[in-house]
């Protein structure tokens, strides 16, 4: 059952007497008990309500991979679900599991769960490219050049160095994955030249075989 107020939506978890065991779904905190007189003052909510306020992508596709996941968390977390109403217990079996897991990632998890009821809800978030703006792409150039300036005089004045099309490569980053440019740069921040030298020799070489078969 879901309940709302102005500022809280609640998932009543179970009852007992008096008593209600809850669990607040936007702060997603781990569940306790209430007077059964506090749920009084709540009225209904819908679950598509709640899926909106708590930005949930209900009926999202999972991956495979994302399905295996959240499989696996859940079977984490469901030697604890039995002793969800019982605080001391619950507390012993997050110690027990967290020998191979943190208390904190533990807890996250299982008020995932319980908040949507649903196995879905752990598999982790769907993955956004961020699309670098003009000035951050200014930025990275700039970066790039001060570490290309600081490499040995040796290195950085070989003539493959001043071409254009192995400078753009070290520069562009994100812009063009088809020549890990990621890799490149972590190799020119270590200063591990060997590597460098082998990337920008694939590079160089997949430039004269597309060429040669243009």
């Amino acid at each position: 059952m879901l309940l709302k107020n102005e500022n809280q939506i609640i998932r009543v978890l179970k009852s007992q007497g008096d008593k209600a065991l809850v669990i607040d779904c936007i702060k997603r905190t781990m569940p306790h008990w209430v007077d059964s007189d506090f749920l009084s003052n709540l009225v209904d909510c819908g679950e598509d309500e709640m899926y909106e306020r708590t930005d949930y992508p209900f009926g999202r596709e999972l991956t495979p991979n994302e399905q295996r996941i959240a499989q696996e968390r859940f079977t984490m977390i469901s030697g604890v679900l039995p002793f969800i109403g019982k605080e001391q217990k619950r507390s012993q079996m997050i110690d027990f599991l967290a020998e191979h897991q943190s208390k904190q990632t533990i807890r996250k998890y299982l008020c995932l769960y319980l908040v949507y009821q649903d196995i879905d809800a752990l598999a982790p978030p769907p993955r956004t490219e961020k699309e670098l703006s003009q000035d951050e792409k200014n930025v990275q150039t700039v970066d790039s050049k001060k570490m290309v300036a600081g490499m040995p005089g040796s290195v950085r004045n070989m003539p493959w160095m001043k071409t254009g099309s192995v400078f753009q490569r070290l520069t562009q980053r994100r812009e063009n994955k088809k020549y890990a440019a990621e890799p490149v740069m972590a190799a020119l921040q270590q200063k591990r030249f060997g590597i460098l030298f082998s990337y920008l020799h694939i590079s160089i070489m997949g430039d004269i075989s597309h060429q040669l078969r243009s």
